[in-house]
């Protein structure tokens, strides 16, 4: 009998060692990553609480093209409702929404710094369908540690009438990785699934959500269901399901000099 080993959440993030028997049809561990069921660290005064609520960043505007106020209000950051600012140690931090179905309208992504400067700002155009997409925002000048950074999110839904755009706005805080844990290699891929679940586990339990969710999206291809199991973790249980659509696709970003 084949044996399986599986990570799973047990005090505040921490993880414990689960042995089951079974396979997946005698596929090797490169074709199907070890499930880690990994979860997220809350504070002490959220385990056990109810998970259902969302965060996501703060909306506002019209956005009579997302069709309905239920409809615009699914327009939301994956970010936990108990972190304010989650911290990344990239460069380069990737950031990820939930985007109703809509007319395939036109995104704006704009991140400044603490000074309101305007360090990175692009537009895309969406898809179509209801989904997840990921932006990977690209700053004009290094980000200071501990610095705090502001995005803000705007769905163009009519150029000749700016009223009806709607925006979702958030920040973030940028960290220097800790000693004890690897770097992310650059080169990694949906083909690495196990390499990206394995760091994610060692990222998330030092806090650092925006890095944890995307090395799991990495291996959502052979493993969905620990992206699911990710956002349960946190209270986003209404986006589990939904489909990683493709984004931002030959981007043509422009900073402010």
């Amino acid at each position: 009998m084949k044996l399986f080993l599986t990570f799973v959440n047990v005090i505040m993030g921490s993880l414990y060692l689960v042995i089951s028997p079974g396979g997946w049809g005698g596929e090797s561990a490169h074709a199907f990553p070890q499930l880690i069921s990994l979860k997220f660290p809350q504070p002490e005064e959220n385990v056990g609480a109810p998970r259902t609520t969302a965060g996501g960043g703060v909306r506002s505007g019209g956005g009579q093209c997302l069709g309905s106020a239920k409809a615009a209000s699914s327009l939301q950051a994956l970010i936990p409702a108990f972190i304010r600012s989650p911290k990344t140690t990239s460069q380069q931090p990737t950031l990820y929404f939930s985007v109703p179905d809509n007319q395939g309208q036109t995104g704006e992504i704009v991140l400044k710094n603490i000074l309101g400067e305007t360090i990175y700002k692009n537009r895309f155009q969406l898809t179509s369908e209801a989904g997840i997409f990921a932006t990977t925002l690209a700053p004009n000048r290094p980000l200071e540690t501990n610095g705090v950074y502001n995005w803000s999110l705007r769905i163009i839904c009519d150029p000749a009438e700016p009223s009806q755009d709607i925006f979702l706005k958030g920040s973030f805080e940028y960290v220097d990785r800790p000693e004890s844990l690897p770097p992310i290699p650059k080169t990694l891929t949906p083909e690495d699934a196990q390499t990206a679940l394995d760091i994610a586990t060692q990222y998330a339990e030092q806090g650092l959500w925006l890095d944890s969710l995307n090395l799991v999206s990495l291996a959502y291809p052979s493993a969905p269901q620990e992206w699911d199991e990710l956002l349960e973790s946190v209270g986003l249980n209404e986006l589990m399901g939904l489909p990683l659509q493709p984004c931002c696709q030959g981007e043509n970003p422009s900073v402010a000099p």
